[in-house]
């Protein structure tokens, strides 16, 4: 082999583009024509014409055996099972599917072959997708449906970005609604790798949480499925997809999910291993699985007497029958060897099999297809003569060239009808087991510098795929080139929410001991695993380890600090939570960085928040307050995560319940357009409850129930919960006797699932407040005591259920007990500042009554003076007047507030003129 310049970063030129134009030679198409043809041929569009270029690569012929066409023996109850399988989804109109696993060698590819050519005559109306997994490959995200979905739109690796999404969105939009088809090609490049010149305010807010644009991709490719299977039948087609990735295996799934009214199949091949990989593959939907057994010895002796010829022995049939053992595969290679003239000695495997008859080629044809096994199932001619250092030869020449199209002749390898790099033919080898015996022949000296020189040879062709450029660089010795492109991958697993998939890539960069931000930036998305699955005990350790190595101000050494505050909050360590929040305090965002910062510290603010730390927040809203400035106003989504991080704020920490409102409300707008997603039903429960602190209450309740039926079709459980819990504490402040019984089941939901505290804690004392309206007060008190045990952490609720408890034991007649709980409620306040959003008013209200009923004037006009100036501060931030005398008048607690006041005080609320209220009101 040859060395191709080890350790150099080749890269593709603009002069070394090859022009879109010539890379597309065909026949020029009307309309009509191309709807016939495109189920079988690649039809693409030029200048606005369409043009055919080919047959595509998923419509097979039969494979030859010693240059002559053989029939598939021995499958005809598999192939009538998959045909009428494809066919009942074609006449119902039902997504379903079927996955065909067997051993290597047992015919898997050739059942295939068969049953695409089978049904290409009997329903030639069918658009079949197909794409093939393979060990290189395994694991990337959204590698095999990426494939056939660039297929499907003609997108080649050598074209131009531009070139790319154009061709992507033409493709889209023939069957999807014009309405739809900008959003739905945006997402389907994304899915297939293919950057998008000009992204929409959804792609960059996607581009920010992988589960906003798993979510998005998710939608688009369902949306493209619904639209081409309202055409005509879809056949999707997946090769070794044991060798495929999570990523497409849920795209699938929800697409037999959701498609309930269109002809979508899909049609797997895999190893047994597949199960392992995937263990509940496309579990309770209608998937059939067909194991696929040994040729029957019957079987076996058709293939061998159609080969061979009906006069050959009888004893000859039946020793390469036994020995082929059902294996297909094995059965092919014994028949080779009984025409060459092998019929003694035959070694007893068919790896091994393989490897003598790779031995007897010409020494040039075996270096070139062990020079081909280095790129793995599949490779191309250009990467086989770098590495075997040689130029293009001419037609009919001695190189690489000639060797290659005998191996094609001996039925070694195939050749592909198109190829992912444009000029650069494609091939790939005949059986998985083919590669592995040529690869096992190479010296190992010759595998680690073969791998060097096809990364850099893949790279320079504009392979895209990190995984495949890390495992060359890795197997090829170098391993801080390997590592970085490890990291790419666990971020473009990331970006795909697979969260497995990132674990496993970054295991792999971790094998290569990287350093510095390499090291740092790897243990980052290991952190992000940890956050996303609240694993708070092993995050923060990964977490420290993380800081330590990454650069101050960095968006990655952000980021981690943005998750360990919220560990450490977790995690009860208040002064490691108060250190990081100073780093955060103390440091400058790397230029540019500013945007990206913005959501870990608004998502920090937020939990800051509900566990009731003020002066935290605080801090840090000011800080992100600072970084907005700094950040253009394009980035929507940045904007409106301050906006909403400061309306959480607000709303349980501040007393400015209107700009809590304008805050989430604008927030909202921005979630609603960028991201379908969880953030849009934070923001719009936020939205809701700031309204019914302003007396909006039948509009909050109809924008909660809203978020909530939304929040059930996208079925993430976090997000459900957390609504619930929001439309549950809307209900029960007013307990009206209609709502009593919705209350009391939403509480009931949240404490059987018993996730988290911020969630069973509210249930509890919900559900006392339901007790109370229904005068059961000993339950009620055993309900509210039991949520002020379990809520430690999330504080802001706490003065909730002690003004459900003073009211309570005020029902009971223990008046020294509602004092003390009155003491206990107001301590809790004092606690967290003094003043606390919304619940401030409805504690400090209670508290006068317990006074009252104590007989203490004094504090209980105190007490009553008190919630009147928080009402007042609130009223006067309320620009609107129409706004100020509903919240002073239709909000119960604060009417309760004044009429105390005017009989305990003789005055009332003062507001600026022009506020003047109802003194009934």
């Amino acid at each position: 082999m040859a060395l191709l310049r080890v350790g150099a970063e080749p890269t593709l030129t603009a002069d070394s583009e090859p022009s879109y134009a010539a890379l597309e030679p065909g026949i020029w198409l009307d309309e009509l024509s191309s709807r016939l043809l495109e189920a079988r041929f690649l039809v693409t569009t030029r200048g606005g014409q369409l043009v055919l270029r080919g047959e595509r690569a998923s419509v097979d012929e039969s494979r030859p055996l010693l240059g002559r066409p053989t029939p598939c023996v021995g499958r005809e109850q598999e192939l009538s099972m998959l045909l009428g399988a494809i066919e009942g989804c074609v006449e119902e109109a039902m997504p379903s599917g079927a996955i065909v696993i067997a051993a290597p060698g047992m015919g898997k590819s050739r059942l295939r072959h068969e049953l695409l050519r089978r049904l290409a005559a009997r329903a030639p109306g069918v658009a079949v997708l197909s794409a093939s997994g393979a060990p290189m490959t395994a694991g990337s995200p959204y590698g095999l449906l990426g494939e056939a979905l660039r297929r499907l739109c003609g997108v080649e690796v050598g074209d131009a970005p531009a070139a790319q999404e154009a061709k992507i969105r033409e493709r889209v939009g023939r069957h999807v609604p014009p309405a739809d088809a900008e959003r739905v090609g945006e997402f389907i490049a994304a899915l297939c790798g293919v950057a998008i010149e000009q992204p929409s305010a959804s792609m960059r807010a996607a581009r920010g949480d992988p589960r906003i644009m798993s979510e998005q991709i998710r939608r688009a490719f369902v949306e493209l499925l619904r639209a081409e299977a309202a055409a005509r039948p879809c056949l999707l087609v997946l090769e070794d997809l044991h060798w495929g990735d999570a990523a497409t295996v849920k795209l699938v799934d929800a697409a037999l999910l959701e498609l309930r009214d269109r002809p979508f199949f899909v049609l797997a091949f895999a190893r047994r291993e597949v199960h392992d990989v995937f263990p509940r593959l496309w579990e309770g939907r209608v998937v059939q699985r067909i194991p696929l057994a040994g040729l029957t010895r019957k079987a076996a002796e058709r293939l061998v007497t159609a080969v061979l010829g009906a006069d050959v022995p009888a004893s000859l049939v039946a020793r390469i029958v036994e020995q082929a053992a059902g294996n297909a595969l094995f059965l092919e290679e014994l028949i080779r060897a009984v025409v060459e003239g092998k019929t003694e000695g035959q070694p007893a495997t068919v790896l091994a099999m393989l490897q003598a008859r790779l031995s007897c080629l010409e020494p040039e044809a075996r270096k070139v297809l062990c020079s081909a096994s280095v790129f793995g199932q599949t490779f191309w001619q250009g990467g086989v003569l770098a590495l075997l250092g040689q130029e293009r030869a001419p037609t009919g020449g001695e190189g690489a060239d000639r060797w290659l199209e005998s191996l094609v002749r001996s039925e070694m390898v195939e050749a592909q009808w198109s190829s992912r790099f444009p000029g650069d033919a494609e091939y790939r080898f005949r059986h998985a087991l083919v590669r592995d015996a040529a690869y096992g022949l190479l010296p190992v000296e010759d595998r680690v510098l073969g791998h060097r020189i096809a990364g850099a040879h893949l790279e320079q062709a504009g392979e895209a795929d990190p995984m495949v450029l890390a495992e060359h660089a890795h197997l090829g010795g170098e391993l801080a080139r390997a590592a970085l492109y490890y990291l790419r991958a666990a971020e473009q697993s990331y970006r795909s929410n697979d969260y497995d998939g990132v674990l496993a890539r970054v295991e792999r960069g971790m094998s290569c001991a990287p350093g510095g931000d390499v090291l740092g930036r790897l243990l980052g998305m290991k952190l992000d695993v940890c956050f996303l699955r609240e694993d708070w005990q092993v995050g923060l350790e990964i977490g420290k380890q993380a800081l330590s190595v990454l650069s101050r101000g960095s968006v990655a050494w952000n980021r981690a600090v943005g998750r360990l505050i919220v560990m450490t909050g977790h995690l009860g360590l208040a002064g490691e939570l108060e250190s990081l929040v100073n780093q955060i305090m103390s440091s400058e965002p790397e230029p540019g960085g500013e945007a990206a910062c913005c959501l870990p510290v608004s998502a920090a603010i937020t939990a800051l928040s509900h566990w009731g730390m003020r002066d935290l927040s605080l801090r840090l809203l000011t800080r992100l307050e600072q970084l907005a400035t700094r950040v253009p106003e394009g980035e929507q989504l940045a904007h409106a995560q301050l906006r909403f991080s400061r309306s959480t704020f607000l709303r349980l920490l501040g007393d400015d319940p209107f700009q809590a409102y304008e805050d989430a409300r604008r927030a909202e707008a921005v979630f609603a357009e960028v991201s379908p997603w969880r953030w849009r039903e934070f923001a719009a429960s936020s939205t809701a409850l700031s309204m019914a602190e302003l007396g909006e209450h039948a509009e909050a309740e109809r924008m909660l129930r809203a978020s909530l039926e939304r929040s059930v079709r996208i079925n993430d459980a976090f997000t459900l919960s957390s609504v619930r819990v929001w439309l549950m504490i809307l209900l029960a402040e007013r307990c009206a006797p209609e709502h009593l019984d919705e209350i009391a089941s939403l509480a009931g939901q949240l404490i059987k699932i018993g996730a988290m505290e911020a969630t069973t804690g509210p249930a509890h004392g919900a559900l006392a407040r339901v007790l109370l309206s229904r005068g059961r007060l000993k339950e009620a008190r055993a309900e509210a005591e039991e949520a002020l045990a379990i809520l430690q952490r999330d504080r802001f609720y706490r003065p909730l259920v002690y003004r459900t408890l003073i009211e309570v034991l005020l029902g009971e007649g223990r008046v020294e007990a509602a004092r003390q709980a009155s003491d206990e409620g107001l301590r809790c306040l004092s606690a967290l500042g003094g003043s606390l959003g919304y619940s401030e008013i409805p504690l400090r209200l209670a508290v006068s009554e317990a006074h009252l009923a104590a007989g203490d004037a004094a504090l209980a006009r105190a007490a009553i003076e008190q919630a009147l100036r928080a009402v007042e501060v609130r009223a006067r931030k309320i620009p609107d007047e129409g706004a100020r005398r509903r919240y002073v008048e239709q909000v119960r607690g604060n009417a309760r507030v004044r009429e105390l006041s005017r009989a305990w005080l003789g005055r009332d609320v003062e507001l600026p003129s022009g506020g003047e209220v109802s003194s009934d009101g």
